[in-house]
């Protein structure tokens, strides 16, 4: 997750040149991403028109494989579609991630 989080800032600092702006936008989206990943609510709470922006957010894939290998009995090594499916969701958090450094590259 810091590996994402770290990318968004270094979009958005490359986009922006101006430091208050960057500053100000990292925090608006980093909030709004951290809202909608089901942490503080739930997803199935958030209103239709705003709950698509779960799928954007790194931090919504991060925190269901953080569910999901924590909180239930099953392991990342479990034989089964489980696993794969945790390390699934995970290397799309990374993908967010390079996806963000590739943007910030062109910026």
């Amino acid at each position: 997750m810091g590996f994402a989080g770290s990318a968004t800032a270094m979009v958005v600092t490359s986009a922006i040149p101006s430091y208050a702006a960057a500053s100000t936008t990292f925090t608006f989206l980093v909030l709004a991403m951290q809202n909608v990943c089901g942490f503080y609510i739930a997803i199935e709470v958030i209103p239709e028109f705003i709950s698509w922006t779960s799928y954007l957010s790194p931090y919504s894939y991060a925190y269901s494989v953080l569910l999901y290998t924590q909180v239930s009995d099953q392991t990342v090594f479990d034989n089964g579609f489980s696993g794969a499916q945790v390390f699934g969701t995970a290397t799309l958090v990374y993908l967010f991630g390079l996806l963000y450094h590739f943007l910030a590259l062109l910026a």
